[in-house]
């Protein structure tokens, strides 16, 4: 741990940002702990006290934080012998079609071979963007699951997406086969998602979690041996397991997702669900764009033989 004692000049990629929401961009602490300092009366913004962590900067601002501790982070070293499937990339963003088991960035117990050592490996300018742990990380994907993800390759282009994201302006779109036949054939799914009480690992829907809202939509529904269900899932919000969450409460869990109750799916060692489609406007030259990935060659597998099996109903 250090002792952090300067003053920090606010850049234009955060002209207009949140101050919270600043703190955690520029000393990687997490949005809780900024706002945790602006109630101790400990952040000041051009020699003003901030009071409310909504306040938002102006290019020029100053900002100084009293008695502010960082989290010595590790170093995120480029390590080319990462796979890293390279979906689009420019000067300022990249996506990516993440495989099922890898670890998107450093975290408790992992150090290294995570797709952000990947990442700068190949983008090295990306080593200092956002979170020194976690650089360039706009949104995430659970370890078990597949499909695509948005990296930004420069600290203007990361504010960006984020806020983009908050906005729920970036269509973030899952298939997934769940246990059960679904009785409607669309709707959505609100409930705020939190850690669980119970099991450190999981999350589930409590009163204290985060606003959380997710769209299905049933694509097909399949008898074999029971039924399934493939849905089509679009995210309102992105919380931790938020759509793992979201369909067992709704008695549908994930096939293969047997921490949240599934049943069926065992030999596929994760759950079955991929991020299939990625859309946004490019923060810097307003195009819009569209990307799509087929299911990985398993879980096609999988359904093809849940198909053959049972009949569509």
């Amino acid at each position: 741990m250090s002792d952090f004692d300067g003053d920090t000049v606010v850049p234009n990629s955060l002209d207009g940002e949140r101050i919270d929401r600043a703190l955690s961009l520029l000393y990687g602490v997490s949005r809780h702990d900024a706002s945790l300092l602006i109630a101790q009366g400990s952040v000041n913004v051009s020699a003003n006290r901030v009071k409310s962590k909504s306040l938002r900067l102006r290019v020029g601002d100053v900002i100084h934080v009293e008695g502010l501790t960082l989290r010595d982070a590790r170093v995120v070293t480029a390590d080319a012998s990462v796979p890293l499937d390279l979906v689009y990339f420019d000067g300022f963003l990249a996506v990516v079609n993440k495989r099922a088991g890898q670890v998107v960035h450093l975290g408790s117990g992992v150090d290294d071979k995570t797709m952000v050592n990947a990442l700068v490996a190949l983008f090295p300018q990306s080593a200092i963007v956002g979170d020194p742990e976690r650089p360039g990380v706009v949104h995430r994907l659970d370890k078990g699951t597949s499909g695509l993800m948005l990296f930004a390759l420069t600290t203007e282009v990361l504010v960006e997406l984020q806020q983009a994201v908050a906005l729920r302006h970036v269509r973030r779109q899952y298939l997934a086969l769940v246990e059960g036949h679904m009785e409607h054939d669309q709707g959505t799914i609100q409930g705020a998602v939190g850690r669980s009480r119970h099991d450190v690992r999981k999350m589930e829907i409590t009163d204290e979690g985060r606003e959380a809202e997710s769209h299905y939509s049933v694509v097909q529904r399949i008898s074999r041996d029971g039924e399934f269900t493939v849905v089509r899932v679009v995210l309102g919000t992105g919380r931790t397991h938020q759509i793992r969450v979201h369909l067992q409460a709704l008695g549908h869990s994930v096939v293969g997702d047997h921490v949240y109750g599934a049943k069926t799916g065992l030999e596929l060692e994760r759950p079955f669900l991929h991020a299939e489609r990625l859309g946004f406007i490019h923060p810097i030259s307003g195009r819009a764009l569209d990307f799509t990935c087929s299911l990985p060659e398993e879980l096609r597998q999988y359904l093809e033989r849940c198909r053959l099996d049972g009949a569509s109903v």
